[in-house]
């Protein structure tokens, strides 16, 4: 697979490879992406994503159930042929600036500015070699940066490694949910960029195995300052009403 430059990844987070962006209508709004309709092509990536990598060859579905495939390539990860449960994956080159992206982004539509997110998501494992290729969560808000700062909770998961490589017995499982906190506040009509990083592993010999994320979800919250104030706005309108 082709590795992404610190440009190019700065450029992906930023928004400009980005073919939609979702909009945020309001705080408290869960906004999630479960990739069951991905089939491991770009035509079927949905559309408010991105990814760093071109590699979809073989690309198509790999199936954890069937034969072990050692091609790099992203794929829709699947337990078994009927499957309708998809995971959005890859089996990644072993060179450590072989580092992509999966990129999901988002403009701030609410009125209000945003100071804090809630993000969570699965990551998914379907085989294993000598490699546990890492995924880990970083954001860009409004183009000032790649970062991975303000991210409270378990980030990295680093995936499980075997001394050869193999499908695993069934689907390893892991979940991540963690609190973004913003140096400064996200404005009306600015973007965030959200982006799932995939790194090689780092052992010394051996191949990665297919690993890729699923359930993904993101809640934008509003300032406590601007809360305060919906609350109140809330309180009178609910105050004259009962008057009426």
């Amino acid at each position: 697979m082709k590795h992404i430059t610190p440009l190019l990844f700065s450029l992906l987070l930023a928004g400009t490879s980005a073919r939609a962006a979702v909009s945020l209508a309001a705080p408290g709004v869960v906004y999630s992406e479960n990739f069951d309709l991905f089939a491991g092509t770009l035509a079927t990536l949905p559309a408010d994503f991105a990814y760093s990598d071109s590699d979809y060859t073989p690309g198509g579905f790999y199936t954890r159930a069937g034969g072990y495939s050692n091609a790099n390539s992203i794929y829709g990860l699947r337990d078994a042929s009927a499957s309708t449960d998809i995971a959005f994956g890859q089996k990644g080159a072993t060179t450590a600036s072989d580092v992509d992206t999966l990129s999901w982004s988002f403009v701030n539509s609410t009125g209000l500015a945003l100071l804090e997110f809630q993000v969570s998501w699965d990551v998914e494992q379907y085989s294993s070699a000598g490699r546990g290729p890492i995924i880990s969560l970083n954001y860009n808000a409004n183009g000032a940066g790649v970062t991975a700062s303000g991210i409270t909770g378990a980030n990295d998961v680093a995936g499980a490694t075997s001394a050869s490589a193999t499908n695993l017995s069934s689907v390893l499982v892991t979940s991540r949910s963690v609190t973004v906190t913003l140096d400064t506040a996200l404005e009306n009509g600015q973007t965030i960029v959200f982006g799932w990083r995939f790194a090689p592993g780092p052992e010394a010999t051996g191949s990665n195995g297919h690993i890729g994320v699923d359930n993904l979800s993101v809640t934008a919250v509003p300032e406590p300052s601007t809360s305060l104030f919906l609350l109140a706005g809330l309180g009178a309108a609910a105050v004259r009403w009962r008057r009426r």
